[in-house]
């Protein structure tokens, strides 16, 4: 296994453990339908995932990929009770919203649920990171 380290914001270090997950038919909630969730998703779905994908506005790029049953677009604004009703395996907080993406981890968080967000220019990331990744 290998670990890598990260400067965050501020200074001093922290250290990070590498995961793989199986994602193959397990459902992942996806919170925001821009650039960013647009490569999240391409890549939960590249791993075999199920998506609920939760945004105000979707990208038609987005929405090209979006392909029932894999995807299951929920048009409008994210609400914790989401979490109780699909009981996600790992939840994605990709919005431009900042406050918004801390509030959506902390959420998972609370219920026990694998996180990611995306991380704001000022702020040490908190939960999972996921790191580049080399394809042949």
């Amino acid at each position: 296994c290998a670990e890598s380290q990260t400067a965050p914001a501020g200074g001093g270090a922290f250290r990070t453990l590498p995961i793989n997950l199986l994602l193959k038919d397990r459902v992942c909630l996806l919170v925001g339908a821009g650039h960013v969730a647009h490569r999240k998703l391409k890549t939960l779905l590249d791993h075999g995932a199920r998506v609920v994908l939760v945004s105000k506005e979707v990208l038609p790029a987005v929405r090209r990929l979006a392909e029932p049953p894999s995807v299951d677009i929920r048009e409008g604004s994210y609400d914790v009770a989401l979490l109780d009703e699909i009981r996600p395996f790992l939840v994605y907080a990709a919005t431009d919203d900042d406050d918004l993406n801390v509030r959506i981890a902390a959420d998972a968080a609370r219920r026990g649920r694998r996180r990611g967000r995306r991380p704001a220019p000022d702020r040490a990331p908190r939960s999972p990171s996921r790191p580049a990744r080399h394809r042949r």
